[in-house]
């Protein structure tokens, strides 16, 4: 990308148009601790943000929040199939099966399926969040915060991965 004076001027601009605690997140956002920090603190703060500076800041959060949420769906998933299991091992031992067994092994399956299709959609939503967020960041270079790209992966990763704890 080519600085051009005019554009330089906006940057600067736009930088000094905003708020204390939109410059305080943005430089906590940093780090990938300093990001975790930033979104709680923004959570709180989130109505002190004029329109403007709420939509960067929901776009470069918007991939963490997801993170979390598909996090808490892969552990409902987990646990749907982890019973199924158990239960299906349970009745499926040589003996027949009756009605009701049948009918809860069913409903179990179906658990599984629905909480498998809720990971697959939030998978998408996660992605596209990442992709909103790779383009504002490229084209609002002066909003985003350093290394904004590598910092949101390795955020959403450590949320995704349980490295660091899941709110």
């Amino acid at each position: 990308m080519k600085l051009t004076e005019s554009k330089l001027k906006q940057m600067i601009l736009e930088t000094m148009q905003r708020s204390a605690n939109y410059e305080k997140l943005r430089t906590l956002m940093g780090t990938m601790e300093g990001y975790f920090q930033a979104e709680s603190l923004y959570e709180m703060l989130r109505d002190t943000f004029d329109e403007e500076e709420q939509m960067h800041m929901d776009i470069f959060f918007k991939p963490l929040i997801l993170a979390r949420e598909r996090k808490k769906l892969e552990e409902k998933y987990n646990e749907a199939k982890e019973e199924y299991g158990k239960f299906y091992e349970l009745i499926y031992s040589g003996e027949p099966t009756t009605a009701q067994e049948d009918d809860r092994l069913f409903e179990l399956f179906r658990q599984v399926d629905l909480a498998e299709e809720a990971l697959v959609d939030k998978n998408s939503e996660l992605s596209r969040s990442a992709d909103v967020f790779k383009d504002h960041a490229k084209n609002h270079p002066s909003e985003a915060p350093d290394n904004a790209e590598q910092l949101m992966f390795e955020v959403v990763m450590s949320v995704l991965t349980g490295s660091l704890s899941v709110k």
